[in-house]
């Protein structure tokens, strides 16, 4: 959620510059899901070069704002990491996204990895993909029918017959 709220902020031309735990509370009470605001209001500025930096939360290299913001954000899901009751696998897999923001070129230009991660987690697929349909008649041979392009097409004929197409296997 830090994540999304840091991106959506950068879209609306929008930088902190200075993010680190001290300056994010986690509002949420009463079986509300729990989400990030920034305080720390005075740190808000428009999408120019600021010079408020907590060595901790900014990289050692010389970026902008944006940059900043987002190794920030990086950081603390890295060390949220530490304490967390993820499986082993969804915090490899939070760890890879983490390693895909800072390191691919260019690097911490975007936080969609780290998005797209915790939403995987936190919305696995379903086991089922869809329903089952079983049709059976002496007159044919069982036989899978693969959606055609992700659909199924069933005629009813003038007569009451019906014809399902698909892909067959």
């Amino acid at each position: 959620l830090l994540a999304k709220l840091v991106a959506s902020l950068h879209d609306a031309g929008r930088n902190h510059g200075d993010l680190k735990p001290t300056n994010i509370l986690v509002t949420g009470a009463d079986g509300n899901p729990l989400l990030p605001l920034l305080v720390d209001l005075l740190d808000f500025g428009p999408a120019e070069e600021g010079e408020i930096r907590t060595p901790a939360y900014c990289p050692a290299y010389g970026v902008g704002t944006r940059e900043r913001d987002r190794f920030a954000v990086l950081k603390i899901a890295e060390e949220s990491l530490v304490d967390s009751d993820l499986t082993a696998e969804s915090a490899e897999f939070i760890k890879k996204a983490i390693s895909t923001c800072r390191e691919k070129a260019p690097a911490l230009s975007t936080l969609d990895p780290l998005i797209e991660a915790i939403e995987r987690i936190q919305s696995p697929p379903s086991a089922t993909t869809g329903k089952r349909l079983v049709l059976r008649s002496p007159s044919f041979q069982p036989m899978r029918i693969a959606p055609d392009e992700g659909r199924y097409y069933v005629f009813v004929h003038h007569r009451g017959d019906v014809t399902i197409t698909g892909a067959t296997e």
